[in-house]
């Protein structure tokens, strides 16, 4: 996935890093970690990624797995089931946007602040395939609230990060036309 630093890459980032740390987990253990459940990665990879932020929320429920860590008890019946983590990660994207009425035509209006906002298509296209950003789940916690989601992230923290994307956002509009 491509790379853009922004406030959501670098919180997504400090989210992996503290599950890890909680953990007591360096990046080439959670590398061993994940080759030994079926995902083969590499001590850079996974470096990269966190480092970057830039990873998708299959790759984030992976690693809780990996290293044993607890998740949202809503979440728990589609990251222990058999299916993908792209498969766990879509229906998780889905089962979160429902419980506030939302679904995937209202998420674009509800982000629509955020500079990083993606097109409806784009959107509905990785929600489906369960490819889409850690960042794009952490900006759906800053407008609707998910439960047990501050063992990883601080509400503060997802309000800033939506506050500096929304100053991003706004510098990057035209002008208004002069009268």
């Amino acid at each position: 996935m491509p790379h853009t630093d922004s406030a959501w890459t670098r919180l997504a980032g400090r989210t992996a890093r503290g599950v890890l740390a909680r953990k007591d987990c360096s990046f080439e253990e959670l590398a061993a970690l994940m080759s030994a459940i079926g995902i083969p990665e590499s001590f850079r990879s996974v470096e990269s990624k966190i480092r970057r932020g830039s990873f998708s929320f299959a790759f984030f429920l992976a690693m809780l797995s990996a290293v044993s860590a607890e998740c949202p008890a809503q979440w728990r019946r589609f990251v222990h089931s058999e299916q993908t983590w792209e498969d766990a990660a879509h229906h998780i994207f889905l089962h979160e946007t429902a419980a506030h009425r939302l679904n995937l035509d209202d998420l674009p209006r509800r982000l629509k602040a955020f500079a990083s906002v993606r097109r409806r298509g784009t959107l509905t296209a990785q929600v489906s395939a369960g490819t889409f950003p850690f960042t794009l789940l952490l900006q759906l916690a800053s407008v609707v609230s998910i439960p047990d989601f501050s063992r990883f992230v601080d509400d503060i923290d997802l309000a800033a990060a939506a506050a500096d994307d929304a100053v991003t956002a706004a510098s990057k509009q035209p002008p208004p036309p002069r009268p």
